[in-house]
């Protein structure tokens, strides 16, 4: 019996990731409403996105197998961890859109509180794509070196200086922690010589942080941008959630945008 003729069969499963790979990385997850900057600090939970899409998961829904409780409970509750594949080479997929209110104009850190959640090797599963919509967004080193995102737009981001070693694009920075077994403040860009995280932002108004899945299970708890205004460790688990002001906009369940939004 003649073996049976495959040629021009497409099995199912390419068209289930051919299908699902472009939805998944033009769409926007868009938090319904914004955080507010006070006395120079933003702290927002990363879970408070609220609707988790994709392979994002939260505290409930993980299956991260080797998540580190030793140095405490996530500061609120709970944590996000995207589980699905890995994109090392392409930012923008699945992206979680932060939404804030600077009030007191300056130049912010950035930092997150997070963890390798997927074996002990604190060089993988360490690390998510991110970009702030902000004047300037680079990455620094206490001795001076600034390092601009790969593909950025000069328009939109006023950086001056050489490129992150490693993956980029698109204005992403690849943004990791070390040495993460358990919970760690360390957020830095550029293998092997780690940069801090900055952005400036010129005048008050409403600005953007995303995420965008990297690595699976890297769990991350807390987000936190501060500037030399905040006179106490901006790392600190007593400081709460900063405000939160939700959007006057119809209802929407999925909370699912794919070409953007306009500020309220």
């Amino acid at each position: 019996m003649a073996a049976p003729d495959h040629r021009g069969v497409v099995p199912v499963f390419f068209w289930f990731v051919l299908l699902t790979l472009p939805a998944m990385a033009g769409a926007q997850t868009i938090l319904n409403g914004y955080f507010v900057e006070a006395n120079g600090i933003l702290v927002m939970e990363a879970e408070s996105i609220g609707t988790f899409p994709d392979d994002w998961k939260n505290a409930s829904t993980s299956t991260a197998p080797d998540l580190d409780l030793s140095r405490g409970e996530p500061t609120g509750g709970d944590y996000l961890s995207w589980e699905g594949a890995q994109f090392f080479d392409d930012p923008g997929v699945s992206v979680l859109v932060y939404r804030f209110q600077i009030n007191n104009a300056g130049t912010y850190r950035f930092r997150w509180l997070s963890q390798v959640g997927f074996g002990t090797d604190t060089t993988e599963h360490n690390d998510t794509w991110l970009r702030i919509e902000a004047d300037a967004f680079y990455g620094e080193q206490e001795g001076g070196s600034i390092v601009c995102p790969i593909g950025y737009d000069p328009a939109e981001n006023d950086c001056t200086g050489g490129v992150p070693n490693g993956d980029g694009g698109d204005g992403w920075f690849k943004v990791y922690n070390t040495g993460a077994n358990s919970w760690s403040w360390t957020a830095v860009t550029g293998d092997f010589d780690g940069h801090r995280i900055f952005a400036r932002f010129d005048q008050p108004g409403l600005y953007e942080l995303k995420l965008s899945a990297r690595s699976s299970f890297h769990i991350i708890d807390r987000i936190v941008l501060s500037s030399d205004l905040y006179p106490n460790s901006p790392t600190s688990p007593g400081i709460p959630e900063s405000e939160f002001v939700p959007d006057n906009l119809p209802p929407n369940p999925d909370n699912l945008f794919n070409d953007g939004f306009e500020a309220p």
